[in-house]
Parts: C-alpha cells; sequence; structure tokens
C-alpha cells in the first residue's frame, strides 16, 4: 500500500501583467514543458472557442512520470530529479518569488485506498530551496476484489 507513480513539475504563474514566462525561460535558461502569456488564448479548447484569454503567465517545466521499482520502491523519481534540475537555479528562483508564485505540482498513485508519500530528507533539503509551494496530489484506488472483501462484516472506514 504505497504510491506507485509520480509526476513532478515545477510552475512559475505571474502575479501582474508585465510578469512573462518568456522572462522566466530566460532567467532560469531551460526551455519549459508548457507555458502560456497574459492574453494568450485559453488552454482550454471550449474555453478558447469562446473567446477566452489567460489572465497571468504560466511557465511550467514537468519531469517525466516514473514508476515504482526495486531500485524506487517508493515511486518518487520524477520529483527526485526535479530538485536535483533546479537546486543549482534556487538563488535565481528566491529572486523571482516576489513577482511570480512558485509551486512545485506533484502527482501520483497508489495502489491501495490509503497512500502514504516518502520524500527523503536530501530531496527535502532540495525542495526546500526553490522558494516554492508543494502542492500534491494522489489518486487512491479503492478497488477491492471480492476475497479481499469476504471476511468485512462491517465497513472498515465508518464512522
Amino acid at each position: 500500500m504505497a504510491v506507485t507513480d509520480v509526476s513532478a513539475s515545477l510552475r512559475l504563474r505571474g502575479n501582474t501583467r508585465q510578469d512573462s514566462a518568456a522572462a522566466v525561460t530566460s532567467a532560469l535558461e531551460i526551455e519549459p514543458t508548457r507555458s502560456h502569456e497574459f492574453g494568450d488564448p485559453h488552454p482550454s479548447k471550449s474555453r478558447a472557442a469562446l473567446g477566452k484569454v489567460t489572465i497571468e503567465s504560466l511557465w511550467l517545466f514537468s519531469e517525466p512520470r516514473t514508476l515504482s521499482t526495486e531500485e524506487d520502491p517508493h515511486g518518487i523519481e520524477s520529483l527526485v530529479k526535479l530538485a536535483e534540475r533546479f537546486e543549482s537555479r534556487a538563488s535565481i528562483l528566491t529572486s523571482l518569488k516576489d513577482r511570480y508564485a512558485i509551486e512545485v505540482l506533484l502527482f501520483g498513485s497508489s495502489d491501495s485506498g490509503q497512500g502514504g508519500l516518502y520524500i527523503g530528507p536530501e530531496t527535502m533539503r532540495r525542495l526546500g530551496l526553490l522558494s516554492a509551494s508543494l502542492i500534491q496530489t494522489i489518486w487512491l484506488s479503492d478497488q477491492y476484489t471480492a476475497d479481499e472483501i469476504a471476511d468485512w462484516h462491517e465497513l472498515p472506514y465508518a464512522p
């Protein structure tokens, strides 16, 4: 019962019209996975079709999704790689934090109805340098087989 896969991203959102994704790319010297500028067509096709536009700049870099393995039993390698990649740019991120919301996004899946997330101390140290908030979303599996629930007499999570 644990998190089995993770994808991690670093997201910077501009706070004003003048803050741009292009400026973040220039400062960090890393091309984003995805970006948009204030006033660009909305990234949702249905909203863009209605003429809607974005009201913030967005710069997003995503590491590839990683799965738990014998070498990485916690499936957290994506987050480890993200922290390692941006550690050397920590001072740049600190200089951007007054103009941009900086967030590390972590999306994962659990193989059970209880999802534990393990992040080691070295990765926590690296993440702490990034001037970022950590936002985690873990999708839990609540699917059971008939054999798994055969001896249940009451629901295990009932109040």
